[in-house]
């Protein structure tokens, strides 16, 4: 076979089977209609109430509350040892060494935080009535800040967190990768692949897929009871899915322990004040712990119910 120019083109097998596909997709739409008509005709139809409709009252309300709840806007702020200015870094003759041996203790990342509300040059910084909540996370050696921002972002999955999390998990382990050194590749290696893994080819799959699904259910040719009986059956078992997956709802949430406050405060200035005086606290966050993460989360008054329930505040 010559060499030849070619284009892409939709393949003949593609463009037969959405023939197909439409033509038995407009019987069951017309289908569907006449259903809709012989509905709507029938003489004196009786009706029993779902026993589930009593308990079901108000589940409207809860879905916009629900929307509400969570789809109250945050600001986030977050303070650790590689930002400039924030953390410290050792003494070391060599530069790389100083950018990959920095430090910031728990109490030092709430007084960077506190210093943030107070800098008046920051167009961003809220200047409505705030809540915030300020976390802590610390940790004495790489391995185990990472450990510990891998759990923190399973709830809360800031990219600025993502980002610092992949940077100490791959701190910890430079020594040792710098004398692990990949083989090269000797020649060009077989790959296995197949159509879906091509944009258009999978997006044509899932078009065409839900066509003939609905067509191979015409095919069946049941009658409406068995229909009804089979449609109650799927319901159920979406239910019993459902149900699983509320009682493991709970196990999503967990984080690790870390420290948290909650502050309340009608200008940015009074805020940081507030957060700066707690450091007097006895329980306070200290310095013994030279590896932390400051991250604080604010909103307009009332909006951090949320937050600061996943955080038992």
């Amino acid at each position: 076979m010559p060499w030849q120019t070619t284009q892409p083109n939709p393949p003949a097998s593609v463009t037969t089977l959405a023939g197909m596909v439409n033509a038995s997709v407009s019987t069951l739409q017309e289908e569907a209609k006449g259903t809709a008509t012989r509905l709507n005709t029938a003489p004196n139809p009786t009706f029993t109430q779902s026993p589930s409709f009593a308990r079901s009252a108000g589940s409207g309300d809860a879905l916009t509350a629900l929307a509400d709840l969570l789809g109250a806007p945050y600001h986030f702020l977050v303070a650790h040892p590689w930002q400039e200015g924030v953390g410290q870094s050792v003494v070391h003759k060599h530069q790389s060494a100083r950018d990959y041996l920095r430090y910031l203790s728990a109490a030092n990342a709430v007084e960077a935080i506190a210093n943030k509300w107070r800098d008046i040059n920051d167009t961003q910084l809220p200047q409505h009535t705030v809540e915030a909540v300020v976390i802590v996370l610390a940790a004495t050696n790489l391995r185990e800040l990472s450990d510990v921002l891998t759990r923190f972002c399973a709830v809360f999955p800031l990219p600025e967190l993502i980002a610092l999390q992949q940077r100490c998990a791959q701190l910890n382990t430079l020594s040792s990768d710098k004398k692990e050194l990949p083989e090269p590749a000797i020649n060009t290696p077989w790959q296995t692949r197949n159509a879906l893994q091509f944009g258009a080819a999978s997006a044509s799959y899932n078009t065409l897929t839900q066509g003939l699904t609905l067509a191979h259910a015409a095919e069946q040719e049941l009658n409406p009871v068995d229909e009804l009986t089979q449609l109650a059956a799927k319901k159920g078992a979406a239910i019993e899915q459902y149900q699983q997956a509320v009682s493991a709802l709970t196990n999503t949430a967990a984080s690790g322990q870390g420290q948290a406050l909650f502050l309340n405060a009608d200008s940015p200035s009074n805020l940081a004040n507030t957060l700066h005086a707690s450091l007097s606290e006895p329980q306070a966050p200290a310095h013994n712990k030279a590896l932390s993460v400051g991250v604080l989360i604010a909103a307009p008054a009332g909006g951090l119910t949320f937050v600061k329930q996943a955080l038992g505040l």
